[in-house]
């Protein structure tokens, strides 16, 4: 369960990790303070998350395992083309996660996002985040 939880959370933050985002004359399309839920249905889990994305992609910020009682952090890079590349630590497990990420006709940040475990996919996420 922990380590479910644990790749749902990197599954998040992966796609907001990864990748160059620009620059402060060419800023991230992605670039501001994100807050919002995940889910992954084929592990019954979900959370929730908040986090900053700077000018030049970088990305980090706290997430939460709501149906294991997991709290964490999370950090990496999104690139221009939204490709996400983070890392999730939890209190014990620590996962990678990757996905893409884009923006929606409602302005959320929505994507999925696959979690890694030692390489080993243990799930898959999916992310709306609003601005805030």
């Amino acid at each position: 369960m922990r380590r479910f939880a644990v790749i749902l959370a990197l599954v998040t933050l992966i796609p907001i990790l990864y990748g160059c985002g620009g620059s402060a004359s060419n800023p991230s399309p992605f670039a501001g303070h994100w807050a919002g839920t995940w889910s992954d249905a084929g592990n019954s889990q979900s959370g929730e998350l908040q986090g900053n994305i700077a000018f030049n992609g970088a990305i980090a910020g706290t997430i939460s395992n709501d149906t294991l009682v997991l709290n964490g952090t999370f950090s990496g890079s999104i690139s221009r083309d939204g490709v996400l590349q983070i890392t999730i630590v939890y209190a014990v497990p620590t996962y990678t996660a990757a996905g893409t990420f884009s923006i929606a006709e409602n302005g959320h940040l929505v994507g999925p996002v696959s979690i890694f475990d030692h390489g080993l996919q243990i799930g898959t996420s999916s992310f709306d985040l609003a601005r805030s």
